[in-house]
């Protein structure tokens, strides 16, 4: 959750995905049991199914915020309702104390009477907010001093209340609906007093009174947000909505509430009485949010001053390699791989490589496929996509891409999944059956969370990743990249008048005469998430070359006519092929035939290495620069204004 709400910080406005935190969800045994997945839904309502889920969720955040600081209270002052429970045997009067605390509270309406209800003051939100905190039921329960079960009275004393108060609706009975269909019901605002264990809440005009008198003890919340189920019938299956008050949680002050409604589709501003209206049948409230008001635009950045990196600096492996017992030093590695090829030397970073911002990072990530895209195809022959094809990360590779081991990995992580694999895409990503099973594995295999924080620590620490296709993979991995951290060598390699974005494949051999993603052979293992990385960054190096030496716009040209004559692929290794040179280098081809065929000054028979580049005075000839996918000429730095420049 938290590295999804930093992807909608730094998205500032674009769609996100919520794939990974779904991901994981869906891995707990204790949701499949409990009935809250989506295959679970068939019987239950989906107001009941997010009011399981909202308890769910709070308590595994508990539960892994103690696990990760034991001695700290934070998360509770922040979400918990500290309170003991205490239980009295109706048959002996014995009683029994026991810690009471709730993250989430159920309101628990009276019994209503339908001619009193707009006059009872017991009906009003703040009265029922109060009995339900403090909640005195009876019930049947073991009695220790009895040895049988016996009624039970059991009344909850409360000691203190958290920062964010959350509440389930449970409007499980249609006569309480009544008491929703009162317009203006359900406040915006409730001030909370807890003295010598007794709440206290009041609303709308006794609310101001005290606030105006500053009544000690005083603690005022606002109404941050409320999740509603809609169902019409008629229209659609049930499905929930969220109407939030977005100007609680904006850095600048506002001085009026903003809602707006979340869906799956759209997010859009509404007016607040259209959010907090609830007199339609098909508009059933499910979970509601309070924080303290104090906390308005309080927004805390301190995490980003106390990132853990040490994660970069070791290797994290869940099996682990006996025959490198140095793997968590920063000495050289070389693991051998299953089909007994030596890989690229890994080497873990040191303290005095600690990446800051404008560090240049080489990366490059393959995938599998989990499931394939379902296509429905029309009778007039037309097809629609009803479900799009689902990847799984399966191997991340991160090279240094400045300093004197420039071009080094120091992350090469294979990555478990649990999920069925449906296509290895072999071809495509080098990852073959047996690769990410631990039991048969001979790489470095960790979980999606470890590959994922290595990126988002990289990502934070203010690096600027070096690829090719940059966006699709980011996408994949369910991570936003500011496009100030991105230096994408297929949009570098990008002409304004053609619309076609070339390969890394084709681009390594036009500009280096090298060969790279091809067939496995008894001397190749194919496709390699390193080398093409390494391709990214030594393309991304060229440019640089050609930029300072002002010959871009020729460079493009040769790239884009030398490639139409290809089809814009290498050529077979066994026929001649040529290579781009600087401009004005009078060449001739030789093709298949043996001819020697004149051409245009922009290629050159086949050298044994990459051409070097004129170096001049800078000048810039065409600007390319990424936005929305297209690139407009002559518009400031290159990469948005990337550091790096």
């Amino acid at each position: 959750m938290g590295y999804l709400f930093d992807m909608l910080e730094k998205a500032d406005g674009q769609n996100c995905q919520a794939t990974n935190l779904l991901k994981t969800f869906g891995s707990f045994r204790e949701a499949s049991s409990l009935g809250l997945l989506e295959e679970n839904l068939t019987n239950k309502s989906l107001s009941t199914s997010i009011q399981s889920v909202n308890r769910f969720f709070l308590g595994q955040i508990s539960h892994d915020f103690r696990m990760i600081l034991p001695s700290s209270d934070d998360l509770d002052h922040k979400l918990a309702t500290v309170a003991s429970e205490s239980i009295r045997c109706m048959f002996c009067q014995k009683e029994i104390v026991r810690p009471g605390n709730s993250l989430v509270n159920e309101l628990i309406y009276p019994a209503i009477d339908i001619k009193q209800i707009r006059r009872n003051p017991a009906y009003r939100f703040s009265n029922i907010l109060r009995a339900s905190i403090e909640r005195e039921t009876q019930n049947r329960g073991w009695c220790n001093y009895c040895r049988r079960y016996q009624q039970v009275a059991i009344r909850k004393t409360v000691h203190r209340m958290p920062l964010v108060m959350m509440l389930n609706t449970a409007l499980n009975n249609p006569i309480y609906r009544h008491l929703w269909a009162i317009p203006g019901w359900l406040p915006e605002a409730v001030g909370l007093v807890v003295d010598a264990g007794q709440i206290l809440c009041f609303e709308g005009e006794d609310l101001r009174m005290r606030m105006q008198n500053n009544m000690p003890g005083l603690v005022v919340y606002e109404l941050v947000g409320v999740v509603s189920e809609i169902d019409i019938p008629e229209h659609q299956k049930a499905h929930l909505v969220s109407f939030i008050n977005v100007s609680i949680s904006s850095r600048e002050p506002e001085t009026t509430n903003k809602w707006h409604l979340f869906n799956d589709f759209l997010v859009t501003e509404v007016d607040k009485d259209e959010a907090l209206r609830f007199n339609q049948p098909w508009k059933v409230p499910c979970v509601l949010a309070y924080q303290v008001k104090d906390a308005r635009h309080a927004m805390d950045d301190n995490w980003k001053n106390v990132l853990d990196t040490t994660l970069l600096y070791r290797d994290w492996s869940l099996k682990w390699v006996e025959s490198v017992p140095q793997i968590l030093g920063n000495s050289m590695l070389t693991i051998s791989f299953s089909g007994g090829r030596s890989v690229e030397s890994l080497a873990t970073l040191s303290e005095e490589e600690k990446p800051t911002p404008g560090t240049p990072v080489a990366l490059d990530t393959e995938f599998v496929d989990l499931e394939k895209a379902e296509i429905d195809v029309k009778a007039d022959g037309s097809q629609e996509i009803v479900r799009p094809s689902k990847s799984g990360l399966a191997r991340v590779s991160v090279l240094r891409g400045s300093g004197t081991r420039e071009g080094v990995p120091f992350i090469d992580d294979y990555i478990t999944i649990k999920e069925t694999i449906v296509d290895y895409v072999t071809q495509y990503s080098g990852i073959k059956p047996g690769d990410l099973d631990p039991r048969t594995s001979q790489h470095n295999l960790v979980p999606l969370k470890v590959a994922y924080k290595k990126l988002w620590l990289l990502l934070n620490l203010g690096c600027v990743f070096v690829g090719h296709g940059l966006a699709s993979d980011f996408r994949k991995i369910n991570i936003q990249v500011p496009k100030c951290q991105t230096v994408d060598t297929q949009y570098l390699f990008f002409h304004p008048g053609k619309n076609r974005r070339l390969s890394l494949r084709y681009l390594a051999w036009a500009v280096f005469k090298e060969y790279i993603q091809e067939e496995p052979t008894d001397n190749n293992q194919g496709h390699d998430s390193i080398e093409d990385a390494r391709m990214a960054l030594r393309l991304w190096k060229k440019f640089q070359e050609y930029e300072d030496a002002g010959v871009v716009s020729q460079i493009l040209e040769e790239l884009f006519r030398e490639g139409s004559k290809l089809g814009f692929r290498p050529p077979a290794r066994n026929g001649a092929t040529a290579v781009l040179s600087r401009p004005g280098t009078a060449v001739t081809m030789q093709n298949n035939s043996g001819r020697n065929t004149p051409s245009t000054p922009e290629v050159t028979a086949p050298t044994a290495s990459a051409p070097t580049t004129p170096r001049q005075g800078f000048r810039r000839s065409v600007a390319l620069t990424p936005s929305n996918g297209s690139f407009a000429p002559g518009t400031g730095d290159f990469f948005g204004g990337s550091p790096l420049k």
